[in-house]
């Protein structure tokens, strides 16, 4: 016989008693007719015994035998054995087994008459290791509940024995034995799921709330739950029973912050019963969590369990009479709390113009980063550019979405995923005579750009001319610049047509564009670098090898056109299945670069093929991840 488990509990109140283990089918022993009463020496050098029974204590009805003993104080032994399990054993099952013990008050004197010393449980004469050594005394009008989770080696029926050795301690005391019952082991289960977040705003201001979920596998009419959690970050404020299986069941909770201890206990007196089969919410508790300026992003993990030495055990009870005890298995998963609040550039527990101007000069004047850095990835595509920027005034000027915890590149599972935007319209700059002039044209509202240039002679830039309210900002080092268009309050984009976006003293050239549409969604544009009289138009038709190369996850492929063209550039891997397509439509002449971002794609060998006109031409690059 393989013992898996056991477990021995007193119950000292009525709610207590209440709770039960996780049952299927089975059979209460005492109602078969098979199961007899009988005397045990199995101890000899105890006093023999004369006991009697009685099957119809009106407590309990014929559930019961009453014990008594009526040769004065002493030991005694006794022992109850059914011939056979009604129920046939079938083999890799646990089974439960289970009965109650309690000392009846025979003479009216409020105290303890008898004592157990040792208890043993036999199955098919063989004594059964699934019992404690230990134990505990029984209580004066209590029942105490036994069980064993045991696994049987043969198939069929099972004798079942209980043998009793204890001390009386007064003439004719008296104790029942009650419920005894055999039945398939269901695991019934209480758990927390992950949870993972940071300080939102909204976090901060309404708290955490951390539902605890309850997936009944047996009839439930009552619990008491001890719950702790082990690090003084949050607070527990609350718990709320509303829209839960508990709502019109009756009890308290009490709170303890400082030992960060629940102590919950809850009872049905409606009839409001949790049903076998069921999955819900047995409560939320709601934590507060707090915000010190200066924070790190630090990783702070929370661990609950249900221990707390304040508490009574965590205990079940069935809808049976009486109860039966049973104990959910506990599955509560960690919470993880990043120490950062999203959008909060400066790091002062606030989100407001002050975060903005911040982002701006990080971007686009070379000011410091953000502390911790991931706080100004305020959409959670894994980057800070334009669309964080115009995301964040969406936020505080326009109602839109709060800031996000955590981020997920394109294709990737994560807390929040990077849309892939869309290619929508073309960016050209224009050389003339020392001034460049940069026109956009898109299907779509420009809410804000983010550029990086090329200073061809690697002079100073001057911006002459931008499009009315909106603010331009720029950081030149050498020949880079990098430049933001945007509108503060969010009120002003551009486009949907052809625009003339900058004028620019200098000899510019256009090196990445990316766009955020009014939703701060990224919009790619075409690059189209030219010169007023074309001396610098390619002559031929070329597709130039990607940089970089070997390349993770995003690389640039760059074509000419000598003649404007219907073009067609497509990315295969190494079976010939195609795996992107990178533009499709009328180019201009002139050089053109666009981007393939391989976040998706697993590492290897691709080709990438263009068909401008009757030019066709292919080239080789590798993704290492």
């Amino acid at each position: 016989m393989n013992i898996v488990k056991n477990r021995i509990w007193l119950f000292i109140s009525f709610l207590v008693l209440l709770q039960a283990y996780d049952v299927g089918y089975g059979q209460n022993l005492i109602n078969n007719p098979d199961f007899e009463e009988g005397l045990s020496n199995w101890n000899p050098w105890h006093f023999p015994t004369g006991w009697t029974t009685d099957n119809s204590n009106p407590a309990s009805g014929n559930y019961s035998l009453i014990f008594s003993f009526p040769n004065g104080a002493g030991y005694y032994d006794a022992a109850i054995r059914s011939y056979e399990s009604l129920m046939p054993i079938e083999l890799n099952r646990q089974y439960l087994i289970s009965f109650w013990l309690r000392e009846k008050d025979t003479h009216d004197t409020y105290e303890q008459e008898t004592t157990i010393l040792d208890l043993v449980l036999l199955i098919d004469g063989e004594i059964c290791q699934c019992l404690p050594a230990s134990f505990p005394t029984t209580q004066f009008e209590q029942w105490t509940y036994h069980e064993a989770i045991v696994e049987f080696d043969d198939e069929g029926h099972v004798q079942i024995e209980i043998q009793i050795h204890g001390y009386a301690t007064s003439e004719n005391p008296e104790f029942s034995i009650d419920n005894i019952f055999l039945g398939q082991y269901i695991n019934n289960n209480i758990f927390i799921p992950p949870i993972q977040t940071c300080l939102t705003e909204s976090v901060l201001e309404y708290g955490l709330a951390v539902p605890i979920y309850y997936n009944s596998q047996t009839t439930t009419a009552g619990l008491q739950l001890p719950f702790s959690w082990d690090n003084p970050f949050i607070t527990l404020d609350s718990v709320s029973f509303i829209n839960t299986a508990l709502e019109t069941w009756t009890g308290n909770y009490t709170i303890d912050n400082i030992n960060r201890t629940l102590c919950l206990g809850y009872a049905d007196l409606n009839g409001d019963v949790i049903q076998a089969g069921m999955d819900t919410v047995l409560a939320r508790l709601y934590f507060s969590v707090s915000c010190t300026p200066g924070h790190t992003g630090d990783s702070v993990y929370i661990n609950f369990s249900t221990t707390n030495p304040n508490c009574d055990d965590l205990l079940f009870a069935d809808d049976s009479q009486p109860a039966v005890g049973f104990t959910p298995t506990v599955a509560f998963e960690d919470i993880l709390i990043e120490d950062y609040v999203p959008g909060d550039f400066n790091n002062d527990c606030l989100i407001n113009i002050l975060d903005i101007v911040n982002l701006i000069n990080y971007k686009f004047k070379g000011g410091p980063a953000p502390i911790p850095y991931r706080s100004g990835d305020v959409n959670g595509d894994c980057e800070i550019n334009i669309l964080d920027i115009v995301y964040l005034v969406n936020y505080k000027f326009k109602g839109g979405p709060a800031p996000v915890c955590g981020c997920a590149v394109e294709g990737e599972e994560g807390i929040y995923k990077q849309f892939a935007g869309k290619t929508s319209g073309e960016l050209v700059s224009q050389i003339n005579s020392d001034i460049t002039t940069l026109t956009i044209s898109t299907s779509v509202p420009i809410s804000g750009l983010e550029m990086i240039l090329k200073s061809l002679d690697g002079k100073p830039i001057e911006i002459t001319r931008h499009p009315n309210g909106m603010e331009v900002y720029y950081n030149q080092v050498g020949q880079t610049i990098t430049l933001g268009l945007l509108d503060l309050t969010g009120n002003i984009s551009i486009g949907p047509e052809d625009h003339e976006l900058l004028t620019i003293k200098g000899n510019i050239e256009v090196v990445e564009v990316l766009g955020a549409d009014e939703e701060a969604q990224a919009v790619h544009l075409n690059i189209v670098n030219r010169n007023a009289d074309n001396s610098n138009l390619p002559t031929d038709f070329a597709l130039e090898q990607n940089y970089p190369n070997p390349f993770n996850p995003v690389t640039e492929i760059s074509f000419s056109l000598p003649v404007a063209s219907d073009v067609k550039l497509d990315v295969y891997n190494i079976m010939g299945q195609k795996v992107a397509s990178l533009a499709e439509g009328q180019f201009e002449a002139g050089r053109h670069s666009i981007k393939w971002d391989a976040s998706t794609s697993a590492s290897g060998i691709y080709f990438y093929r263009i068909k401008a006109g009757e030019f066709v031409e292919s080239r080789k690059m590798l993704l290492l991840k």
